[in-house]
């Protein structure tokens, strides 16, 4: 698979991480970063040295509330709360209720347009609103090297880097769009 866009010379890699450098050269669209050898910090210090936005992060719907916070405690200091959104919602219980505050707190519920760097989407459901935007990701992220649910697979697929934070590679990642003979981890 081809990757889209020119490749930054040797030289100018120099001045990048190390992680950075190996993100540049991946042979694929997905790379499953190892949460063993890589801070979560030093991934997302990676994704802002390449300027890989608008970024696309798919949240775990069990585990929402406790991959938005580490996510915008992160982005919070260099990304405002307006260019960022919520595509989406929890039911009413106190893990809903919690995550749903949370984003209206945060000032996260905002409208996608095209100065938007971060949306935020569930695993099981690509929201009809983003869809409808002339939004489009270059940047996949998620926690975890787990399968989405089809239709969002589908969106991912627009996007030329799909990283995966994990400290291995999902079986069910050797039956997706994604499966080459070997998932390259990093």
């Amino acid at each position: 698979m081809s990757i889209v866009g020119p490749r930054p010379c040797l030289e100018s890699q120099k001045e990048l991480s190390v992680l950075t450098s190996k993100i540049i050269n991946r042979k694929d669209i997905n790379v499953i970063i190892d949460k063993k050898s890589w801070t979560i910090d030093q991934v997302l210090t990676s994704v802002e040295e390449l300027d890989r936005y608008p970024l696309l992060i798919v949240l775990d719907k069990k585990n929402a509330m406790d991959e938005i916070s580490e996510f915008h405690l992160r982005f919070r200091n260099y990304i405002p709360a307006e260019q960022m959104s919520v595509m989406f919602r929890l039911d009413s219980n106190p893990k809903g209720n919690e995550f749903n505050h949370f984003v209206r707190e945060q000032r996260l519920n905002n409208i996608v347009d095209n100065s938007t760097k971060i949306v935020y989407i569930s695993s099981n459901k690509v929201p009809k609103p983003l869809i409808k935007t002339n939004w489009h990701p270059i940047s996949t992220f998620t926690l975890g090297s787990k399968k989405n649910y089809t239709k969002v697979d589908s969106f991912i697929t627009s996007t030329d880097l799909y990283i995966q934070y994990d400290d291995d590679a999902s079986p069910f990642m050797t039956h997706t769009k994604y499966a080459t003979d070997k998932i390259e981890m990093i």
